[in-house]
């Protein structure tokens, strides 16, 4: 499959992010998974791994919040203790 059709495929799952509801995203999202072939196994990690949390992910589009601010300190923390060569909050000024 070439470049340019893969590129389609994640724009069809990117588009899901657009859906007004619950329902009309679940309901896009199995309509992209149908589309996907069983050669392209990234793409059906990505199925997978939607299914697998389900809950978790749909319920996105009746609060709209996600956990990105927390996602992106966890690693703001993990990026400072590498930089730290392994000292503790500990021993880090405040």
């Amino acid at each position: 499959m070439n470049q340019q059709k893969k590129h389609q495929l994640k724009e069809g799952f990117r588009a899901i992010y657009f859906a007004e509801s619950c329902r009309e995203a679940e309901a896009s999202f199995e309509a992209w998974a149908k589309i996907i072939p069983d050669s392209l196994p990234e793409f059906q990690t990505v199925i997978n791994t939607v299914r697998n949390w389900h809950t978790e992910i749909f319920n996105y589009f009746d609060c709209r919040y996600t956990n990105g601010i927390v996602e992106c300190l966890n690693n703001t923390i993990k990026s400072v203790e590498r930089l730290g060569r392994g000292f503790s909050f500990e021993v880090l000024p405040c």
